[in-house]
């Protein structure tokens, strides 16, 4: 990212900066809420296997059901909160007021992909559960290249630069 950001026609220092506000700031507070609902779902694929075990069809459909629903019923409140008050988190957490800045719009653009994130979260654990556990290991090598992509031609862009990180 730092060496495509200078390829876009910025310092080494402020490639430096903005990619530090990016990895120290915008990057673990995007990973709290998966994290978070990681916890609540995993607790449920022992459950799932032992219905799938027992071929008992409309319990491993009330825990599917139970484990989207957590996802959807956390996700989208907590993305939408930690959008609109992106600005709020990270002056309670950080002092640097122009890292702040800085740090506002990445995390603004993160929070939209919190809800897919966290699906991923409940699907791999499901996927888990009846076996087919390279199928999220698959989808995440194809994400990784898109992802690689996408950062490659976007972040040498002037008018976009580190805002391709989150996108």
């Amino acid at each position: 990212i730092m060496r495509r950001l200078q390829d876009g026609g910025i310092s080494q220092d402020s490639a430096v900066a903005l990619y530090g506000c990016y990895s120290s700031m915008v990057v673990p507070l995007f990973n709290v809420i998966p994290a978070l609902l990681g916890s609540l779902t995993m607790p449920l694929v022992p459950h799932l296997g032992h219905a799938i075990a027992n071929h008992d069809r409309e319990e491993q459909t009330n825990i599917l059901s139970t484990a989207f629903r957590w996802g959807i019923t956390v996700s989208i409140p907590a993305a939408l909160g930690m959008g609109m008050l992106s600005k709020q988190i990270l002056a309670l957490l950080f002092s640097d007021a122009a890292e702040i800045q800085t740090a506002v719009p990445l995390l603004m653009i993160a929070c939209m992909a919190v809800p897919a994130s966290c699906i991923l979260t409940a699907t791999s654990a499901v996927l888990q559960a009846y076996g087919h556990a390279w199928l999220p290991m698959l989808s995440t090598a194809i994400g990784c290249v898109v992802k690689a992509i996408c950062l490659y031609v976007l972040c040498a862009q002037p008018d976009i630069g580190i805002l391709a990180a989150p996108i």
